[in-house]
Formats: structure tokens, C-alpha cells, sequence
């Protein structure tokens, strides 16, 4: 019983002192927190912190492959941070400034993107399945090969967005904004887009079978082979 107990009083500290450890392998350094400024650090494959990092700084910062499952990121500040292939899963990011943040096969799963700013952010191939991104402003976002399947993107704005060959299945776009964005082969197979704005987007192949179209605003719109629950549309 003694030895179990130990085996607690030890492991405990050691989570602790891993959220608390200094990062940067170059001239930066920082100690992650609440309202801690990151700005420009290094430190690539090893950044690990599930805890409180709301509103801290982390701008043009390159946190390769960092571990911030389920961390609190709410107002956090990763303009132009490079983060490609870190997990973001379930973590709170809601508010973030993500404008131009490379985001290449991020993982973030359940994360919460709500208010987020990833305008021109790059997502290509990352795992947005069941996110929650209402009311974000992801503007001009590269989205290619990403996967959105359950995501939630209701008053979204995703204008000029490239959508190519991303995965919607069953998303919900309600009152979402879409316009002039290029869903060239994406799948959109039970998608509720209600009410969404599509002018002039590019739905050459794209899926949207079973896709709930009700009151959506869409016109000067490229249809090309798309695939529709009536058959396909668009001869080219």
C-alpha cells in the first residue's frame, strides 16, 4: 500500500512539471501560461501542455508537431505560427487568432473554433471531424483534403475558401457564407447547408447527395458533373 501511494505522490509533479517547463531551442525562450508571450519561439516535435494557455501569445511561433490536446486556448494568439501536424483534439480554441497559421494535418477533433479568426489560414489535410466552428471568420482558408465530417460551421464565413476535395459528410453550413469558394470534388453527402450563401462557387464534382438545400441563396454557380440526389447536374 505504501508503494502505491509513492507511485501517486510521484507522478503527480511530473505532470505539473511538464506544463510549467520553459520552451525554446534558440535565442526565445518563454514559460507557457495564461497571457504568456511566446511570440517567435522555437521548439519543434516537443512542445507538450494540456493545461491553461488562455490568451497567450504565440504569434510567428513554430511549434511543430505540439502536443495541446484539450488545452485551453481561448483568446490564444498563433498569427502566422506554423503548428503542422500538432494535436489541437478537443482543446478550446474559441476567439483564437489563427489568421495565417500553417496548419498542415493539424488534428483537431471536437476542438472548439467557435469566433476563431482563420482567416488565410492553411488546413490542408487536417482532421476537423466534429469541430465546432460557428460564427468563425475563416475567410480565403485552404481547406484541401480536409476532413469535416460533423463539423459545425452555422454563420460561417468561408468566402473564397478552398474547399477541394474535403470531406462535409453530414457537416452543418446553416446561414453559412460560401460564397466564390472552389468545393471542386468535395463530398457534401447529407450536409445541412439552409439558407447558405453560394454565389458563384465551383461545385464541379462535388457530392451532394442528400444535401439539405432549403432556401439556399446560390446562383452563378459552376456546375460541372456534381452529383445530386436527382442524378448529376452540369454538362461540361
Amino acid at each position: 500500500m505504501v508503494g502505491v501511494l509513492a507511485a501517486v505522490v510521484l507522478v503527480a509533479p511530473s505532470a505539473t512539471a511538464a506544463n510549467d517547463t520553459s520552451i525554446g531551442t534558440g535565442e526565445v525562450t518563454c514559460r507557457p501560461g495564461p497571457e504568456a508571450n511566446c511570440s517567435d519561439v522555437v521548439h519543434k516535435w516537443k512542445f507538450d501542455h494540456n493545461g491553461d494557455l488562455r490568451k497567450a501569445k504565440f504569434i510567428r511561433a513554430k511549434l511543430h508537431g505540439a502536443n495541446l490536446q484539450g488545452a485551453r486556448l481561448d483568446g490564444a494568439n498563433f498569427r502566422s505560427a506554423v503548428l503542422r501536424g500538432a494535436d489541437l483534439s478537443d482543446g478550446n480554441l474559441s476567439d483564437a487568432d489563427l489568421r495565417g497559421a500553417d496548419l498542415r494535418g493539424v488534428d483537431l477533433r471536437g476542438a472548439d473554433l467557435s469566433d476563431a479568426n482563420l482567416d488565410r489560414a492553411d488546413l490542408r489535410g487536417a482532421d476537423l471531424r466534429g469541430a465546432m466552428l460557428s460564427f468563425s471568420d475563416m475567410r480565403g482558408v485552404n481547406l484541401s483534403g480536409a476532413d469535416l465530417t460533423g463539423a459545425i460551421l452555422a454563420q460561417t464565413n468561408v468566402t473564397y475558401a478552398n474547399l477541394t476535395y474535403a470531406n462535409l459528410t453530414g457537416a452543418h453550413l446553416g446561414n453559412a457564407k460560401l460564397a466564390f469558394s472552389d468545393l471542386t470534388g468535395a463530398n457534401l453527402t447529407g450536409a445541412a447547408l439552409g439558407l447558405a450563401w453560394m454565389q458563384g462557387v465551383n461545385l464541379t464534382d462535388t457530392n451532394l447527395t442528400g444535401a439539405n438545400m432549403n432556401g439556399v441563396l446560390i446562383f452563378e454557380a459552376k456546375w460541372c458533373r456534381t452529383i445530386t440526389s436527382g442524378g448529376l447536374k452540369g454538362d461540361c
